[in-house]
């Protein structure tokens, strides 16, 4: 097994992770050179070395639950995944640190599925499954989205968000929020880039980006829903990413019906689909709790 944690030494796996089950990671290890971030450290470890088949990523985060993910390379089997977990015992016993409790997240169903019955009974826990969609805008269409002149209604201004101002509210509107989530929404909005809309001097709609490198957390107000504000906050964001240098991608969770139908309706967004069944692929998050 070989560990992978500075940004050069993480850089080196970019050649292994060029199947759409890998885009996750690929995205976060080049956001994580691009876009540094202090407060959320991500680690890859890689079973067998020189010709790994197996990946187990953890990102160590200051504010929240730490988040880990496994993935199959290089015609990699679930029996090369055992092999990496059987390696990183002392690893995975303190990645529930201070939070008492971990995420796994996972482009892979069937791996979220065999690592939770796996950590399951290694580490006395239950979980809950939130499964999600995949999508990203390819090179060609990035193109039509960097000559957009991305209007608003009248009355309404684009603004980045405040990390002194702003972050107790994002934080608010977030459903899937732990005891701990204002101060990790204050440092995602403090070194990742993010877009808000006002009204009024009141923030109306926003979206920012995950540790990851995904975009994160597209909301607006109820009562101003219906105007186009969600679309143009998206877009926005789209633009200012791929000014540095990320490739725009986000899960869509199957109990959000407004983010489906939102991307449904974008002629931007492409589906992350299996390479060789051609569906798409379902990722799967998984909150690991004490019992």
């Amino acid at each position: 097994m070989r560990a992978f944690k500075t940004n050069a030494e993480l850089l080196e796996l970019l050649p292994y992770l060029n199947g759409p089950r890998q885009l996750d990671l690929k995205i976060h290890v080049k956001f994580r050179n691009d876009i540094p971030n202090p407060d959320a450290v991500l680690e890859v470890y890689a079973h067998p070395w020189p010709n790994p088949k197996a990946l187990l990523t953890i990102l160590r985060q200051t504010y929240t639950r730490t988040w880990i993910a496994l993935h199959i390379i290089n015609d990699g089997e679930m029996a090369d995944v055992d092999a990496l977990l059987e390696q990183s015992d002392d690893l995975l016993k303190d990645v529930q640190g201070k939070f008492d409790d971990f995420h796994i997240f996972h482009m892979d169903y069937d791996i979220s599925t065999h690592i939770g019955n796996v950590l399951s009974k290694k580490f006395n826990v239950s979980s809950k499954r939130i499964p999600c969609y995949a999508f990203y805008i390819p090179v060609e269409k990035q193109e039509e989205i960097r000559k957009l002149d991305i209007k608003l209604p009248e009355g309404f201004t684009f603004c980045k968000l405040n990390p002194e101002t702003d972050y107790q509210f994002v934080s608010s509107t977030w459903p899937y929020a732990t005891k701990t989530e204002a101060a990790n929404v204050k440092t995602k909005l403090e070194h990742l880039p993010s877009i808000g809309v006002k009204y009024d001097g009141q923030l109306v709609a926003f979206e920012m980006m995950h540790h990851t490198g995904a975009m994160n957390h597209l909301y607006t107000v109820p009562e101003f829903r219906g105007k186009g504000l969600g679309t143009a906050v998206e877009l926005k964001l789209v633009q200012i990413i791929m000014d540095k240098g990320v490739m725009p991608f986000k899960t869509v969770s199957f109990g959000a019906p407004l983010g489906m139908s939102l991307t449904a309706k974008s002629s931007y967004w492409e589906k992350v689909v299996d390479e060789r069944t051609k569906e798409q692929i379902v990722v799967d998050f998984r909150d690991m709790q004490n019992l």
